[in-house]
């Protein structure tokens, strides 16, 4: 038992210092160059957009984004907000009218900061977390040709969360539902009212010893949802413990 507590107690330690090194490189990333760019300029022009997600609840109904324009020219840009479900562990968007971002198009120059409200047009869900996703995207200007098409496709979503009425509970399942001579496939479950990251797992040998498979998947996993990894590696594990 002693064995058992000090590996869960490793464990939790180096997810944690996994979560600050993704968040720090997540960060980076964000205000640097992955929000927009602009193909085929020597300088892409990027956009730092802050806060990295939203989180809404009853104490708190509506909330704000900062995009900055971190290049040269003006640009024109596109806010849009989609309903966010998941099925068999893949993302799933639909048009919905239960929240408002305002402005839904505006124009920012060059160096400029825009300041984009979201707020709730339904009720919170008494049970669980409702969750969503705001687009981010650029509106080529100008001529209409092939390369403007593509450009609108270059585009930042961002998490909303609404927490539900009830009390917030977190609760990931870990199951080895198969195991053969080519590896395991392993499922995450979330049995809790609100949305969990996974930032990675290891697959741990029966008896103690060096993690056999490790894997850093980060993904969000909504409440009610299940996620499966198919896992190569060295059969008959017998795996005893696993760790989100």
């Amino acid at each position: 038992m002693n064995t058992l507590i000090q590996k869960i107690q490793a464990l939790r330690l180096e997810q944690t210092r996994l979560r600050q090194y993704l968040l720090r490189r997540e960060q980076s990333i964000l205000a640097c160059t992955s929000a927009f760019s602009r193909e085929g300029s020597a300088l892409a022009e990027n956009f730092a957009v802050t806060p990295l997600y939203v989180e809404l609840s009853d104490r708190e109904l509506s909330g704000a984004l900062t995009i900055r324009n971190q290049g040269g020219e003006s640009a024109v840009v596109e806010v849009q907000v989609m309903k966010w479900s998941q099925r068999d562990g893949h993302d799933h968007y639909a048009h919905t009218t239960e929240v408002v971002a305002t402005p839904e198009f505006f124009t920012i120059k060059g160096g400029a900061t825009q300041i984009v409200r979201v707020g709730m047009r339904r009720g919170l869900d008494p049970d669980k977390e409702l969750s969503y996703r705001i687009f981010l995207q650029e509106i080529p200007v100008g001529p209409v040709t092939t390369d403007a098409i593509a450009k609108t496709s270059l585009r930042v979503a961002l998490p909303l969360f609404v927490s539900p009425l009830a009390l917030r509970r977190t609760d990931v399942r870990w199951d080895l539902i198969s195991e053969n001579q080519m590896g395991m496939t392993v499922r995450a479950t979330n049995a809790g009212t609100v949305h969990t990251q996974i930032l990675g797992f290891k697959v741990l040998p029966a008896l103690p010893a060096e993690p056999v498979l490790t894997n850093y998947d980060h993904v969000y996993l909504l409440p009610g949802q299940t996620r499966n990894w198919a896992l190569k590696g060295p059969p008959n594990l017998g795996a005893d413990l696993f760790e989100h």
